[in-house]
């Protein structure tokens, strides 16, 4: 009587980024009935809902590029018993691509030789771990340059600003994943300017309850 089939295992679990490959899967081989199998690597994108056979049945596997994180496993048939069992599954997860939010305020308006805060919120994806380069373009200008005193930081303070300027923050994460915020453009008014007075007469002074000469 020929024993049970005990099915391979699959190993290298592993956590990639968006829109890379990950390492090669492995699996060791069935055991049991006569000794002969034959075997198919399958995936499932639905958390093993349905799967998909890929037509191979190496001892390793790439999956090549993913884009989702995606299930495996190892199916495995013994004629000899018309018994089929499959492997362990194995996740390969992998990160969301990186969106790096949204810059507020979109467009402040500011006094002359003012400041203005600025912050992004809704960063997302990649391994969750962000730094932010802050950038700005006055008016005129058509190149982005790192904006003074930048910090890796979510939240800026500009300088005093005495013309109007264009800021974005560009986000990367540990995937070497890189993204660009919308253009947060802030408005500086034009300085508060009194015109002289001037007098039509060559007097500058008058008398008492006199009119001045127009």
């Amino acid at each position: 009587v020929f024993g049970s089939v005990t099915p391979p295992t699959v190993s290298s679990a592993q956590t990639i980024c968006y829109d890379t490959a990950p390492a090669s899967l492995n699996r060791n081989s069935a055991s049991g009935s006569n000794g002969s199998f034959t075997y198919e690597w399958e995936y499932s994108t639905n958390a093993g809902i349905s799967w998909n056979g890929t037509g191979l049945s190496g001892t390793s596997y790439s999956p090549g590029i993913l884009n989702a994180t995606r299930l495996f496993r190892v199916k495995t048939h013994n004629a000899r018993c018309a018994t089929t069992v499959y492997s362990n599954p194995i996740q390969v997860t992998v990160y969301a691509p990186l969106l790096a939010g949204t810059l507020s305020p979109s467009a402040p308006l500011i006094c002359f030789n003012a400041s203005q805060a600025l912050s992004i919120a809704g960063t997302s994806g990649g391994d969750a771990t962000y730094s932010y380069t802050w950038e700005h373009k006055p008016t005129g200008s058509s190149t982005w340059t790192t904006a003074p005193s930048s910090s890796s930081s979510s939240s800026y303070s500009t300088p005093a600003l005495t013309t109007t300027t264009a800021y974005r923050v560009r986000v990367n994460s540990g995937c070497n994943l890189e993204d660009t915020s919308n253009v947060a453009i802030v408005d500086v008014a034009q300085p508060f300017q009194i015109n002289p007075i001037t007098l039509s007469s060559s007097s500058d002074s008058i008398c008492y309850g006199e009119k001045n000469p127009q």
